[in-house]
């Protein structure tokens, strides 16, 4: 089931940033790596929704909810909402809490996550996550990836 979950969500978000529907809908997409705690290593997806026109406004800061899926077995999730701003001219850091499961032993809680990325390209950001449960059960887990702003 987990695996069947995984791989329509790795299709619907394909869909979405191939039909072009993501520019309007204010989205980027994230392709990588997620290195668990344990040390294994999996590809992963983080999709990013950009809540510009619709954002509560934090003064400085842009809001966004994120989707991030690794590709491994397990039903490892994260769904964060996050407050992200711009350093350094081209680059930003942030931080988000929302709901998430990092181990494929226990069950889904609280997740909180920090996020950077530098400019690389047109469009195109390095990007570096830590995601983390707020309880001390369940993993941890860093995503290493290209985000590119559709």
């Amino acid at each position: 089931m987990n695996r069947l979950f995984s791989r329509l969500s790795f299709s619907a978000l394909l869909l979405v940033a191939t039909t072009g529907m993501a520019s309007a809908l204010d989205t980027s997409v994230a392709p990588g790596f997620f290195i668990q705690k344990s040390g294994n290593t999996t590809g992963g997806i983080v999709v990013t929704q950009h809540l510009r026109s619709h954002a509560v406004h934090v003064k400085g800061f842009r809001t966004q909810a994120s989707l991030a899926i690794p590709f491994a077995t397990g039903g490892r999730y994260a769904l964060t909402a996050e407050l992200r701003k711009t350093v350094f001219t081209q680059s930003y850091a942030g931080a988000g809490l929302g709901v998430g499961r990092w181990n494929s032993q226990g069950s889904g809680g609280l997740t909180y996550d920090f996020l950077a990325g530098t400019h690389i390209a047109r469009h195109t950001y390095l990007e570096g996550r830590l995601y983390s449960p707020i309880t001390k059960n369940g993993g941890h887990s860093g995503f290493i990836g290209v985000n590119f702003f559709l």
